[in-house]
């Protein structure tokens, strides 16, 4: 079987197009801990443009090619409000 490179898009939860390349998505989304593949440090992930990941390292913004970044602690999702009944008086 021939190697063939499969190009594959996705939207992230932040609306930001992904893409996968031979199945090796790229799994970041805004909100996720990271940490670099081949350098030392990481942070949370704060805003994705095309293949960069800009992740906040104590207040500084710093790009990375998000194939870069390995999801550590992955974003909480949004929790729905409880709808709580009112209480009669």
């Amino acid at each position: 079987m021939p190697n063939i490179a499969r190009f594959a898009t996705a939207k992230s939860h932040a609306g930001t197009t992904v893409r996968s390349i031979l199945n090796d998505e790229i799994m970041v989304k805004v909100g996720d801990r990271v940490r670099y593949l081949n350098a030392v440090g990481g942070g949370i992930v704060v805003r994705i443009a095309k293949d960069i990941a800009y992740v906040d390292e104590d207040g500084f913004e710093t790009p990375v090619l998000a194939r870069e970044c390995v999801v550590v602690e992955p974003a909480e999702p949004a929790k729905k409000a409880a709808s709580v009944p009112a209480s009669k008086s």
